[in-house]
C-alpha cells in the first residue's frame, strides 16, 4: 500500500481461512486440545448463517481515503456518485440482533472477508476516514446470501466477496483496495482480495472495474438453517 502503513480499526482472523479449514472445524487436535483455527472457522460459519437469516434495518461505515497516505496530501473519498465506495469499516444493523461488522483477515498474499459482532469500537475512525453515507442501500429481510471464494491458481478458497439480496436489490461487498496514483501519468490500481472493503450498490459495476490481476471465484449460497454454512453447491464464475 502506498504511503504510511496503517492498522484498520477492524478485527482480523488468525491462522488459515475458514473455507479451507471447514472440514476440521470444532474438533480437538491429537493432544485433545481445542484448535483456535477450528474455533474461528466455527464462529465464522455461525455468523454467516446469522446474516443469511437477518432482517437488515440499516447500514453504517467509515469511508477510507483513496489518496496517498501522507500528512501533506489532501484526503480524497469516493461517494454514491462513484461505481463503489471504499470503506475501512462496515456495520449491518439488524432487527432483534446485535450489529454484524465486516472485517478482513490476511492469508498469505490474499485478504478475505470476515464477520464479527460489532460493539461499535470498529467505528472509531481516524484522520484518514470519515462517516459513510449508506442511506441508499436496501433494508429488509435478507432474501439470498452468496459468498464468492477465491478460485485463482494456488488460492485457498478465501471468502473475497459477499452478495446480499434484499427486496430484489443486491449489494456486493468485496475485500479490495484502491492503490492511488503516484504521478499524473499513472492511474490508480484496483486490487482484488486486498484489505479494504469495496461496497457496490450495483454489483454489475464490479465487472467494469479494471482489476489489477485476476478476479476469479466460485459462488456458494449460504443458508440460515442448520448444517455447514458452505455446504451448498459450488458454481464456477
Amino acid at each position: 500500500m502506498p504511503g504510511t502503513p496503517r492498522e484498520p480499526p477492524r478485527p482480523r482472523g488468525e491462522g488459515r481461512p475458514w473455507p479451507a479449514a471447514e472440514q476440521g472445524r470444532g474438533r480437538s487436535d491429537d493432544r485433545g486440545e481445542s484448535n483456535p483455527q477450528n474455533e474461528w472457522v466455527r464462529e465464522q460459519n455461525e455468523l454467516w448463517r446469522e446474516l443469511a437469516g437477518s432482517t437488515i434495518t440499516g447500514w453504517s461505515g467509515l469511508d477510507w481515503n483513496v489518496g496517498v497516505e501522507d500528512e501533506d496530501a489532501e484526503r480524497s473519498f469516493l461517494d454514491e456518485t462513484d461505481p463503489f465506495r471504499q470503506l475501512c469499516a462496515l456495520r449491518i444493523h439488524r432487527d432483534g440482533g446485535s450489529p454484524i461488522g465486516f472485517g478482513s483477515y490476511q492469508n498469505g498474499h490474499a485478504f478475505g472477508l470476515s464477520l464479527f459482532v460489532s460493539d461499535g469500537s470498529d467505528m472509531a475512525g481516524d484522520q484518514w476516514s470519515r462517516e459513510s453515507n449508506l442511506r441508499d442501500l436496501p433494508v429488509g429481510p435478507v432474501e439470498r446470501l452468496e459468498v464468492h471464494l477465491d478460485d485463482r491458481p494456488r488460492s485457498e478458497l478465501d471468502v473475497i466477496e459477499a452478495l446480499i439480496t434484499i427486496g430484489g436489490r443486491s449489494v456486493l461487498v468485496v475485500a479490495a483496495e484502491v492503490y492511488a496514483e503516484f504521478s499524473a501519468e499513472q492511474s490508480p490500481a484496483y486490487r482484488w482480495a486486498d484489505e479494504s472493503l469495496f461496497v457496490f450498490a450495483d454489483p454489475a459495476n464490479a465487472d467494469q472495474i479494471p482489476w489489477a490481476g485476476e478476479r476469479q471465484f466460485v459462488a456458494r449460497e449460504i443458508s440460515a438453517g442448520e448444517g455447514d454454512a458452505l455446504g451448498g453447491t459450488v458454481s464456477p464464475t
